[in-house]
């Protein structure tokens, strides 16, 4: 399942890291399963397919009787280190994850509502 997600979402993720060093504000997802073991890294876009990155290898991983323990975040590049990203409002990814959500389920549920009065 991991694997798949990976896929899925492998023409979207930013083909700089996987080749050359990063630049200055580049975003990586950070992942590790039964932790201690090292990180593995994937370069994205923006915060939002971030988000999304890591809520598919959140679900790839419940379904993988393997992995027993997991970590996963968002870096920033800066100031020549990887460092946590945070949103305008000083906020990590797990909150804007609940925040993208919630977005998502009210656009989901008006346009519900949007179809059903026509």
């Amino acid at each position: 399942m991991e694997e798949y997600a990976i896929k899925m979402l492998n023409d979207i993720l930013d083909p700089s890291m996987k080749h050359g060093l990063p630049e200055e504000g580049d975003l990586a997802v950070w992942r590790t399963t039964n932790v201690p073991s090292k990180p593995r890294w994937f370069g994205v876009p923006d915060p939002f397919i971030g988000a999304f990155f890591i809520q598919a290898l959140t679900i790839a991983d419940l379904g993988n009787n393997e992995i027993f323990t997991n970590a996963m975040g968002l870096c920033v590049y800066e100031d020549g280190e990887w460092t946590e990203w945070y949103d305008e409002d000083g906020e990590e990814i797990d909150i804007y994850i609940t925040q993208v959500g919630h977005y998502q389920r009210v656009q989901w549920n008006r346009r519900n509502e949007d179809e059903r009065s026509k």
